[in-house]
Order: structure tokens, then sequence, then C-alpha cells
């Protein structure tokens, strides 16, 4: 029976993200016990609280992703904006560990 990949170094995401502000994410790689390491994907989508606030409003930016390819680190500027910021981390099915997935989502007002 495989076995569940894990992060090797215990996995500290943010408990809320500043908004307006620039948020870390990730402080690293995250690598799992498998040898594998997980990647990072942040989206953000914009919370409708209100029927004005559907009406398109020409193109903006929600948030701005930065990946550190060296130091392995991910941060997150946004910019008063009330969003959803979803963060996924995956590493890939190896022989004798399952995928790992791990799903945070952040709602910023």
């Amino acid at each position: 029976m495989p076995e569940p990949q894990e992060p090797i170094k215990p996995l500290d995401l943010p408990g809320q993200v500043a908004n307006p502000g620039t948020t870390r994410i990730v402080n690293g790689p995250v690598r799992t016990n498998a040898g594998q390491t997980a990647t990072v994907q942040v989206t953000c989508t914009l919370l409708v609280t209100s029927r004005a606030q559907m009406e398109p409003r020409g193109t903006y930016e929600l948030c701005t992703v930065r990946k550190y390819r060296k130091s392995g680190v991910v941060t997150v500027t946004t910019y008063g904006n009330p969003l959803q910021l979803t963060v996924k981390l995956r590493a890939p099915e190896v022989p004798g560990y399952t995928a790992y997935k791990r799903i945070k989502i952040y709602s910023v007002d």
C-alpha cells in the first residue's frame, strides 16, 4: 500500500493575508518525504458583495504573485480589493507514495 507524501519540514502557511500589502506564502521549497518538490499555485478572484461590483470594471490586477526560483520563496501582493485567494500545493505521485495535495483558501476583505 502506498505511503502518503508529507512535507519533510512543517509547512507554515500564513493565518491571514495582508490587504493591501505583501504576504510571504512559502518560506522556501516544499520538499516531501518522497523526494519531490511541491509546486505552489496562487490564484486571486474578486469577491462580489453587491450587484454593482458585478459590472465589468476594466482590467486591473487583484494581486501579484512572485516566485523566487533560487530561494523558493513565494509572495503575494494585494491592492485593497476584496478577494478570495487560493493557495494550492501539489507533488506528483511516485512509486510507493501517493500524490501530495493541499489547498488553503483565504477571504481577504
